[in-house]
């Protein structure tokens, strides 16, 4: 009884599901030809408001001041737009903006007041074949999950059959979060286009009597580095002779006076050898020899 419930339950699953997906694509723009979910005829050419199409631009701009450059990229902006990143020096700028896309020839003009536009760059990239896909799925899964919803109140359900529908449920939910969060990532996308600017402004000449101090500090330095490197010459030396001169001293007077020392002492090996020499070259006395002959 419990298998036959759970086939019973999988396969309306399953066709739920089916008409769910069937229903969003339809409402999307596509139709069912047999062999798959093929475009609507007359809807292949979407209107502009309907395709979504995610823009980005570059431009280069010259100038004589980054600051004021800067300053006025910056006025350009409307107050819901906003600066995603800045690298600012003084002679250079690299900063990147998120502007409506609806007005990005209107930001242009606007900034090209900062200096002269040297580059300008604009790429697109159509996402709508992936954006109606999300948006189907969630449409086709939030169907199914009202399904299973009116499913759950039914009183014969059994307690596999709840635990079933639960854990679809949990799934689908799940499910559905990811899908939303990708949808408003590409509404982001779409509806504020990211434009990245590169300024880059002249040296600025300094006045005559800061050029001499720049030159000064430059000797000054120069001449206080040479001291350091003098002062560490010092000190290797002095260490060097510290330790070097004794150490020169000591070891050759320590070597010559343990060759002498070894020259001087006899051999052992030579001195038992004289010793028997002499033994045996000296003349035995009468009274040794009458000791001898009166103990044989």
């Amino acid at each position: 009884m419990k298998k036959t419930s759970a086939k019973k339950l999988l396969l309306v699953l399953t066709v739920i599901l089916a008409a769910a997906m069937l229903f969003a694509a339809c409402k999307a723009g596509y139709k069912d030809g047999g062999g798959g979910l093929e475009p609507i005829e007359g809807e292949q050419g979407l209107a502009s408001d309907t395709r979504k199409i995610i823009y980005s631009a570059s431009m280069t701009i010259s100038c004589d001041n980054v600051a004021d450059a800067l300053a006025v990229v910056k006025g350009s902006l409307k107050a819901d737009e906003w600066v995603a990143f800045e690298n600012t020096s003084e002679t250079y700028c690299n900063i990147v903006v998120r502007v409506k896309s609806g007005r990005l020839e209107e930001f242009r003009e606007a900034v090209s007041k900062a200096g002269s536009v040297g580059n300008y760059n604009l790429s697109s990239k159509d996402i709508t074949q992936s954006y109606y896909d999300t948006k189907s799925k969630i449409e086709a899964m939030e169907i199914e999950r009202d399904a299973l919803n009116e499913m759950m109140k039914r009183p014969d359900l059994t307690i596999a059959d709840t635990i079933t529908l639960s854990d679809r449920i949990s799934t689908i939910n799940a499910q559905l979060q990811a899908l939303s969060q990708t949808l408003s990532a590409y509404d982001g996308l779409i509806d504020y286009s990211e434009v990245t600017i590169y300024i880059n402004g002249k040296e600025a000449s300094k006045p005559f009597g800061q050029q001499l101090l720049g030159v000064i500090t430059g000797a000054w330095n120069a001449f206080v580095a040479f001291l350091k490197f003098l002062l560490y010459a010092v000190i290797v030396i002095m260490i060097f002779s510290i330790i070097g001169i004794p150490a020169g001293i000591i070891i050759p007077y320590s070597v010559k006076r343990r060759k002498k020392r070894q020259a001087l002492k006899p051999d052992a090996a030579g001195q038992a050898d004289t010793i028997m020499n002499i033994i045996n070259t000296e003349p035995i006395s009468d009274d040794r020899n009458a000791n001898i002959t009166e103990t044989q």
